[in-house]
C-alpha cells in the first residue's frame, strides 16, 4: 500500500495554501499516514512541530488513533493506521492541525 500524505503548508506573507487529498484505505491493511509541515514554496521544514491528529468515522465518532503528537526533527510524523475489519464503511476524515500557529489540513478517505 502506497503511503498517503497530508501536508500542512506554512503560509508566506503572499500566499496561504491548504490541500485536500482523497484516498482509499483498506481497513484490513496497515496504512502509514505520513504528515509533514511544508513552507510556502512546498519544501519540507526540518523542525519539530506540535500537531493534533483527529480521525473521525462516517458516523462522526472520533477514532482511537486521534492524538496529540509532534513531528520529529526532520519535520515528519508517521501514523500507521489499521482500522480493522469491523470499522464502519464509508467516508472518514483525517484532520491534522499544526498547533504553533493553528494551520490545518484534511484528508478524506473511504474505508472499503
Amino acid at each position: 500500500v502506497e503511503p498517503n500524505f497530508v501536508n500542512i503548508d506554512i503560509p508566506s506573507v503572499t500566499a496561504s495554501r491548504s490541500v485536500s487529498i482523497n484516498a482509499i484505505i483498506n481497513g484490513n491493511q496497515l496504512t502509514p499516514i505520513k504528515i509533514s509541515v511544508n513552507g510556502a514554496y512546498g519544501s519540507q521544514i526540518k523542525a519539530i512541530f506540535p500537531i493534533q491528529i483527529e480521525i473521525v468515522d462516517p458516523f462522526g465518532k472520533k477514532h482511537a488513533y486521534s492524538r496529540y503528537a509532534a513531528t520529529a526533527g526532520d519535520g515528519q510524523y508517521t501514523l500507521p493506521i489499521l482500522l480493522g475489519e469491523n470499522a464502519p464503511k464509508g467516508s472518514w476524515t483525517l484532520t491534522v492541525k499544526e498547533l504553533s500557529i493553528g494551520l490545518l489540513n484534511k484528508l478524506n478517505f473511504k474505508e472499503v
